[in-house]
């Protein structure tokens, strides 16, 4: 994340708190660098695309200690997607469910 101040601020603006929190949606996509740089090259800039699993557990921490409950979506089946790939986006969920969010798996299919 690359201002996580901004995220405190913005807590501290809409009073947030244990009983009282905010929810915004993420576009997660896929836990696997390769298949990011295939198919999202710009989603991770200013960052390095290897570094993207990272950033997004990074990500959730703050937003988690900030009260936002976060709706993840992630794209399964993605072209050329790889049981590698695929691993480490479930590996990327299992990290992300330690943290107060939604999962939602979506599924592409293409001819």
């Amino acid at each position: 994340m690359q201002n996580p101040e901004l995220i405190e601020d913005v807590t501290e603006l809409m009073e947030l708190d244990k009983k009282n929190h905010s929810i915004v949606a993420v576009g997660v996509e896929t836990g696997s660098p390769r298949l990011l740089a295939k198919h999202m090259p710009g989603k991770v800039k200013p960052f390095k695309i290897e570094e993207w699993p990272e950033i997004v557990l990074s990500a959730a921490k703050v937003l988690h200690e900030n009260y936002w409950i976060v709706f993840y979506s992630v794209i399964l089946g993605l072209p050329k997607e790889t049981s590698d790939d695929l691993m480490k986006t479930i590996e990327l969920i299992d990290e992300l469910k330690k943290y107060n969010c939604i999962i939602m798996p979506i599924t592409f299919t293409h001819r």
